[in-house]
């Protein structure tokens, strides 16, 4: 007996030009991402595709596969599908799902953006990056380049997101004009149908019929409700989320800072990522430190690389905690790092002399001005951050390393809706207005949170100009030489040792 399942799907605005459209890249975008159904639509696509064309491959991905299984697997599994449905019938738990099979030799591939040699390892015909805000461009184009296994006639990446920033790179590239040398053969295959990067749909939630009902014009009950909530939010995350607009805080004081430009995945530290022994490009590191109580407390490691660009390798951002709580976990990364010094808010003295008698050096030395006092001088720092994040030559020299928050979030700040780290802070961190509502470009406005951002401009100073990679040590004696084998670079280490205070017991007989 045929069981006859009966599937609803009704494709309005963006969602119906999506399904349309053979762009080789497409951005979805409108208000909040569950409330205009971009999601539902980019995996109804992918569905028909998948039926229609035999042995393609689809990859649905997010920043971390953690995050695909709570959104993307569940709209797919519990909205596009039946519990019948082909792919469903090896009764595999959602928890487990590396990828769905259908029938005709097509699949579904689930990836996170956080394990790029499994996400990266093969070919695909589609790509859906859901939430494609919190992916940067470097990984967007590493994704493009997997995008070509030529399995249907044409190849396809999508990204669905919220709006953000003006400033952030999915803003741009659907203004930046499609440029290809005109003697390639088969450019036609992959010529963008407006001539541009990538395509742009506007999605609204009028979209939704979930929300609004067409034929009554009018909010559903679901809708109305959907929207009230939303109502209830001001300023930039209203225009975002409700508006659809990608805005930006008037009067940002790092107009410069790009999330998908100056955030970057941990392996891009690599010298080669292919071959991770080979080690980090990181030459010395140095931590920073924002002292707070009430307000939270911000340390930050910073390393630094052979042109001096510097990166935000570990983060703790947390209030109410005490000066011996923050130095076990500064003792940790200091370790874990190899921070030759620490730069604190000189306003502290008193904090600063305690952790200098709580802290321990690498090698397990107490030393007199490991922690130090920063400087002071609010502009000299704010002008070293703009210099970093856009020098007038080549790349810029300031990022942070995604997931790098230790000690987890702040659970106060997350409940009250604040920054949990020096990135939720740039995107707000603006300039103080007159009362006419002009920024007074010489300062921050003292309202906005800077903990995160004190820390890192007391970073960039102490970095700046600035050369402390540890000296490689040469032997007084050459390898295989007979003073080598009869133990004399021995003799000459404990000299060095003894001069500069740091002898310790060693395995072998004393020979002085």
């Amino acid at each position: 007996m045929v069981r006859i399942v009966e599937h609803e799907f009704t494709a309005r605005g963006a969602a119906a030009e999506l399904l349309r459209s053979r762009d080789p890249e497409v951005l979805i975008e409108g208000p909040l991402l569950a409330g205009t159904g971009k999601s539902r639509a980019c995996l109804e696509k992918i569905d028909i595709l998948c039926q229609q064309y035999p042995r393609i491959r689809a990859l649905l991905c997010r920043q971390t596969l953690k995050s695909v299984r709570e959104s993307i697997q569940v709209t797919l599994e519990e909205r596009v599908w039946w519990p019948e449905h082909e792919c469903l019938r090896n009764n595999i738990s959602r928890e487990h799902r590396t990828h769905y099979d259908y029938d005709n030799g097509s699949r579904i591939v689930l990836g996170g953006l956080d394990n790029p040699d499994k996400t990266f390892s093969t070919e695909y015909d589609l790509v859906f990056v859901e939430e494609a805000i919190e992916v940067g461009l470097d990984s967007w184009e590493k994704l493009l380049r997997v995008n070509r296994n030529w399995r249907m006639p044409f190849q396809q990446a999508i990204a669905a997101t919220n709006p953000g920033s003006k400033f952030h790179w999915l803003n741009k590239r659907p203004e930046q004009t499609w440029e290809a040398p005109d003697d390639i053969p088969g450019l036609a295959a992959v010529r963008p149908s407006n001539g541009m990067q990538m395509l742009r749909l506007l999605s609204r939630h009028k979209d939704n019929p979930a929300l609004w009902d067409e034929e009554r014009c009018e909010w559903t009950a679901a809708g109305a409700a959907y929207l009230s909530t939303l109502a209830h939010m001001t300023g930039v995350r209203r225009k975002r989320l409700l508006n659809g607009e990608w805005v930006s805080e008037e009067g940002l004081v790092f107009e410069e800072y790009d999330s998908g430009i100056h955030t970057i995945e941990r392996e891009a530290l690599l010298v080669d990522p292919a071959h991770p022994e080979k080690g980090s490009r990181i030459k010395w590191a140095i931590g920073s430190m924002d002292f707070g109580f009430r307000n939270p407390g911000c340390f930050q490691v910073w390393g630094v690389d052979g042109r001096g660009a510097m990166y935000c390798l570990a983060e703790v951002y947390r209030a109410e905690k005490q000066l011996d709580w923050w130095a076990e976990e500064i003792q940790k990364l200091i370790h874990e790092f190899g921070v030759l010094r620490i730069v604190a808010d000189g306003a502290e003295p008193r904090s600063i002399e305690y952790l200098n008698g709580l802290l321990m050096a690498p090698g397990g030395r107490s030393e007199p001005g490991f922690v130090r006092p920063a400087e002071k001088d609010i502009q000299v720092g704010l002008a070293r951050m703009h210099d970093a994040l856009a020098p007038l030559e080549g790349p810029p020299a300031m990022y942070w390393v995604r997931n790098r928050l230790r000690a987890g979030l702040d659970p106060k700040c997350l409940a009250a809706g604040k920054p949990t780290s020096s990135t939720d802070e740039i995107t707000a961190f603006v300039w103080l207005k007159t009362e006419d509502g002009r920024p007074i470009k010489e300062q921050p406005d003292p309202a906005c949170a800077d903990h995160g951002l004190d820390a890192a401009r007391y970073a960039a100073v102490e970095v700046f100009g600035k050369d402390l990679t540890p000296p490689v040590d040469k032997p007084m004696c050459a390898p295989g030489t007979t003073e080598w084998h009869f133990g004399h670079q021995d003799i000459w280490d404990r000299i060095r040792d003894r001069e500069e205070g740091l002898e310790a017991a060693r395995p072998r007989d004393d020979y002085l």
